[in-house]
């Protein structure tokens, strides 16, 4: 609409598929992934800059960190084959035997245990019981909660993937014999072209550590 609110015919060509597909967008953040990209320019100094590759570098080093827990600690089964072997003897021997059977209910211990008794009889099945609680407990809320979490940390990896991918794209576009930043409108600054050196430093500095 022109002024006065009438139609005003505007002159151009139209916009097509084939326009967006030549052209990514990427908005920085204020993360120090993003940041890496002004490193030991003009506009940030080498005092900044330094700071921001201890930054980045301690970033980086906590995901390893992360990851280095996850394998030592949260991958191997917590019940080891000696653990099972042992409660499948006690089983298959006191759990079932006459003398620590309820006599007034005529249940074996293994019956008490699973009914979740208290009588005296569970003094012997201590760290049984205590593993059947847990266990119960987790049945109840556990694998809603769970699978609850799974799918938003799915959510997360899937749009931090995304936001990889377009930072690459975007700045591949970009790669020119030399990095040149502009001042645009508002104080903005505008990026019309990075280094080749920058643009692979970039990929192998700040993509790859983000997919950890």
């Amino acid at each position: 609409l022109g002024e006065n609110g009438r139609y005003s015919p505007v002159s151009g060509r139209d916009v097509t598929s084939k326009d967006l597909e030549l052209t990514s967008t990427y908005t920085m953040r204020g993360s120090v992934w993003d940041c890496c990209l002004y490193s030991f320019l003009d506009c940030l100094g080498p005092g900044r800059s330094y700071v921001l590759l201890l930054l980045t570098i301690a970033a980086a080093a906590t995901q390893i960190y992360f990851c280095h827990c996850i394998i030592t600690n949260m991958i191997d089964d917590p019940v080891s084959g000696e653990t099972l072997d042992a409660l499948l003897y006690f089983r298959a021997s006191i759990m079932h035997d006459v003398r620590y059977a309820d006599m007034g209910q005529s249940r074996s211990m293994a019956a008490q245990v699973c009914a979740g008794d208290d009588g005296y009889q569970m003094q012997w099945a201590g760290r049984q019981v205590t593993i059947m609680d847990s266990v119960s407990k987790a049945l109840k809320s556990g694998k809603r909660l769970v699978m609850f979490a799974l799918f938003v940390w799915f959510l997360t990896i899937v749009g931090e993937f995304a936001s990889i991918f377009q930072f690459v794209k975007a700045i591949a576009q970009l790669t020119k014999a030399k990095t040149r930043l502009v001042e645009a409108e508002a104080r903005a600054v505008t990026i019309c072209s990075i280094s080749k050196n920058r643009f692979w430093a970039m990929f192998w500095l700040v993509a790859v550590p983000r997919f950890l």
